[in-house]
């Protein structure tokens, strides 16, 4: 979004820690005053002088930018915030200075070229900034306990380390495992330090829920209905994006949300990742992927749903539509005051078997189609829905399955490759099918030539029955390829006339013929039909075919032979 100037001056300042540069202009581009002046607002006024009244002044969003806006606002001097790497790469030049930088400002304004930037509201800032100072301390702590648990490991600790690492009671009897007094006092220390952001965390924590209680608690209890999103995930929601009002569509949220790649191509060539993927909002980022893992774990609609998306577009690809498709959720649930609803996050064909219970109003969550004490209204929140008693019954099996007593089989994650995995009962045990027996040996008949069933979220189509082949008798032809009787009844008759001599004479012939067609199998075919002018014989299935005129009417001489 760019800045539209409304007054007849410019000033564009470069704000440093302890003092600032401005260039003030007209809209030619004249340059009227320029100067360097202490970070005051009384230095800042004398500098801007008679053009006060009618200037329009532009500063970059840089860390220190907060005195600045509010001190202008104070005395009604309009005032704008620019983006400071869009700025960046529209002033790029081969000389940088203060006053170069300023007076490139102040031309981006009169241009109406001016990115902005959002500024913040004062009231709220402070909370988001001491928001993400926890997020800080929280990191901290574990890079902290990372190290306390590697300094085990180079002492020679074999030992799982890692539940009693979650738990503050078990911490400190993992010191005696050291085996130096060096090491002891160094894991000494950083549990010291542990202990002193984990109280320090607590206390911001407390902080930053009652203000949040006294700015949008409508939001926030909406943001908690969703299934995965616990109270520092909905703040860190809520004082980033300040209100909702702000983003004019869902596109402009997820692209401020970082949930959606930038486009980097040219002359039809897609060249992947882009510098610009990291413009936006990183903590909104981390919100929409903690709480979609956490979604994964306790909603089973919406595994199923990331389940089906893993087949097409891998793990990776999942994870990434998950956060643009709750970020698109959460921009309709703010944006129209509604509840979470997860039937129509996922679609009804991922909801089957997910049982509801009557809900009940807690003062946290909103139930029923309407809660009046929340002022929100949709469906009720996922929250409430019981996913440990659904029954979820074989989908080869009729409805009512489950009513006759019979084993409900409940859902399991289907793994990405290789066979697909076994059903089980409510005990965890193992439901095997019973497989039809043929009437020849009383075996299974094999998994090729059954239909086999599938539970889960992803059934696949079972297999076709295999069906027997049907053996087309073999038919002698002479040397003008003309079909005469079958070999099946040629042969008896023939075989009966033949002599022991003449039978051994004949077993020899189709040896060496098999011999010489497994040795050159390739040279006895063409694009044509078969060509047998370099070998004696052809077979066909089990028996030898004369292939040429020569051989046909010796073997028919020797047949018609008479019977000694």
């Amino acid at each position: 979004m760019l800045h539209r100037v409304t007054t007849k001056y410019v000033c564009g300042v470069d704000l440093h820690a302890k003092t600032l540069t401005g260039v003030i202009m007209d809209l030619e581009g004249k340059i009227h005053r320029k100067g360097t002046v202490p970070c005051e607002l009384p230095q800042l006024m004398e500098l801007l002088g008679p053009y006060a009244g009618d200037v329009t002044v532009g500063v970059e969003s840089t860390y220190n930018w907060y005195w600045l806006i509010d001190a202008l606002h104070r005395v009604e001097v309009q005032c704008v915030l620019g983006h400071a790497l869009y700025m960046s790469r529209k002033m790029s030049g081969k000389h940088k200075s203060d006053g170069v930088d300023a007076q490139g400002i102040a031309d981006l304004l009169r241009t109406n070229q001016f990115p902005l930037a959002y500024s913040y509201p004062p009231e709220m800032r402070g909370v988001r900034d001491l928001l993400r100072r926890r997020h800080t301390f929280v990191r901290r702590r574990a890079g902290t306990l990372t190290h306390f648990q590697c300094s085990l490991h180079q002492e020679g600790c074999t030992e799982p380390l890692r539940n009693k690492l979650q738990y503050k009671s078990t911490r400190d009897s993992l010191v005696n495992l050291a085996t130096s007094d060096d090491t002891r006092k160094m894991l000494q220390s950083d549990l010291a330090y542990i202990k002193g952001l984990d109280s320090i965390i607590e206390d911001l924590e407390k902080t930053v829920l009652q203000h949040a209680q006294t700015h949008n608690p409508k939001h926030l209890q909406a943001l908690q209905t969703m299934p995965g999103c616990g109270e520092i995930t909905a703040l860190t929601l809520l004082y980033e994006m300040h209100t909702i009002d702000r983003f004019r569509s869902p596109q402009q949220f997820c692209s401020y949300s970082r949930v959606v790649r930038a486009e980097n191509s040219s002359a039809g060539k897609d060249y992947g990742g882009s510098s610009s993927d990291k413009i936006g909002n990183a903590d909104l980022k981390w919100a929409f992927s903690e709480i979609g893992v956490a979604m994964l774990r306790v909603s089973p609609p919406v595994l199923s749903w990331h389940q089906k998306q893993s087949l097409a577009h891998g793990k990776a690809g999942a994870h990434a539509r998950l956060r643009h498709k709750i970020a698109l959720a959460v921009y309709a649930m703010l944006k129209h005051d509604r509840v979470f609803d997860l039937e129509k996050f996922v679609g009804k064909e991922h909801m089957e078997g997910v049982e509801k219970k009557s809900p009940t109003h807690n003062g946290t969550h909103m139930s029923g189609p309407s809660c009046e004490p929340c002022g929100l209204i949709g469906a009720p929140p996922p929250s409430i829905v019981s996913t440990q008693s659904a029954t979820i019954v074989d989908s080869g099996e009729p409805a009512t399955a489950a009513a006759e007593g019979s084993t409900p089989i409940a859902p399991v994650p289907v793994k990405k490759r290789g066979r697909p995995a076994l059903p089980r009962d409510s005990h965890g045990n193992i439901v095997r099918p019973t497989h039809p027996t043929t009437a020849r040996n009383e075996q299974p008949a094999s998994a090729a030539h059954q239909s086999v069933k599938k539970s889960g979220p992803n059934p696949k189509p079972a297999l076709p029955t295999a069906t027997p082949k049907v053996t087309e008798p073999i038919i002698v032809r002479n040397h003008n390829n003309e079909d005469q009787t079958p070999l099946r009844q040629l042969l008896p008759e023939h075989l009966a006339g033949l002599t022991q001599a003449e039978l051994s004479s004949l077993l020899l012939s189709i040896v060496a013929n098999i011999a010489t067609a497994a040795a050159n199998p390739a040279h006895n075919w063409s694009v044509h039909g078969p060509d047998n002018s370099q070998l004696p014989s052809r077979l066909i299935g089990a028996a030898a075919v004369a292939s040429s005129s020569q051989e046909h009417q010796r073997e028919s001489n020797m047949v018609g032979a008479p019977r000694q």
